[in-house]
């Protein structure tokens, strides 16, 4: 079976590989040139419309995505905004919100069906595996499972899918520096149930790698409970930002590459075998 032919930009845009694709998903970018290639590779699939949201990047991060057969969308900065842009121009019946730096499970369109099956559950997420060794690490991955099945709050690292006619419903992401994943779910929870899927995510292990394990671990319960007091998201995220003192641009994951997720490790088609070769080379 030869490989597809990767279209220009402006075919992708007016003419997308997937005439019906029933789930979308929006990946937020901003200066992620490093790490990009990965991302895309792991998504890319028959029936998957991926939508690459750039929020004004400046190292070559847009470029390297049109290598490969994705849309992209520009919007101003801030993942609240950039989410919603993604979705205003999603085709899918079903919208699939993910980070970069985040890996899903091979199997994550099937997961996504079967959890949305039921009526029932308004918004969905996955089980977190941060990619990071230590006791310390699987201490916080087991708090945030204790999270999710208590209080039903899984985080946007987590991966958060739901129908596009829930999500429209709810108004979308509020326009906010932080919480605004915390502040969708709080929604959802209103309309319906929130499921989280055994399975896991990989999520690159870089900001509990830079401020330390403890330290962002606390700063996140701080930014939380902030939250809930009341407190304003700018000055949670200025707080937020000043406290957890990164060494690197959270950008760069090039310093900080995803072990794949063993056993299950993500299905290489045709489709996507040649879009990785594609984004392997200097654009």
């Amino acid at each position: 079976m030869t490989e597809p032919e990767l279209r220009s930009p402006r075919h992708r845009l007016d003419e997308p590989a997937d005439p019906e694709p029933w789930l979308s998903v929006i990946i937020p970018v901003r200066n992620e040139a490093g790490s990009i290639a990965e991302a895309l590779t792991a998504v890319i699939r028959p029936g998957v419309e991926v939508i690459v949201v750039d929020g004004g990047s400046n190292d070559g991060t847009a470029e390297r995505a049109r290598m490969a057969d994705v849309r992209i969308v520009e919007s101003p900065p801030g993942r609240g905004p950039q989410l919603n842009a993604g979705a205003a121009v999603a085709r899918g019946s079903t919208l699939f919100f993910l980070h970069v730096d985040t890996r899903p499970p091979a199997d994550f369109d099937a997961i996504i069906r079967r959890v949305l099956a039921s009526p029932w559950v308004a918004l969905g997420a996955f089980r977190l595996r941060i990619d990071l060794p230590g006791w310390p690490i699987r201490l916080i991955e087991w708090g945030v499972w204790l999270r999710g099945l208590l209080f039903r709050m899984p985080y946007a690292d987590q991966g958060f899918f739901l129908r596009a006619e829930t999500f429209r419903r709810l108004g979308g992401f509020p326009a906010i520096p932080l919480m605004e994943d915390v502040a969708l779910v709080q929604r959802a929870r209103r309309l319906g149930a929130v499921r989280i899927a055994p399975e896991r995510v990989l999520t690159s292990g870089r900001r509990w790698r830079s401020a330390g394990p403890w330290r962002m671990t606390l700063i996140n319960l701080g930014c939380r409970i902030g939250w809930s007091l009341g407190i304003a998201p700018e000055r949670l995220a200025s707080w937020r930002d000043r406290l957890s003192h990164p060494k690197a641009p959270a950008s760069n994951l090039s310093h900080s590459p995803i072990t794949p997720i063993t056993p299950d490790a993500p299905a290489t088609d045709s489709r996507s075998q040649h879009a990785a070769q594609s984004l392997s080379r200097d654009p």
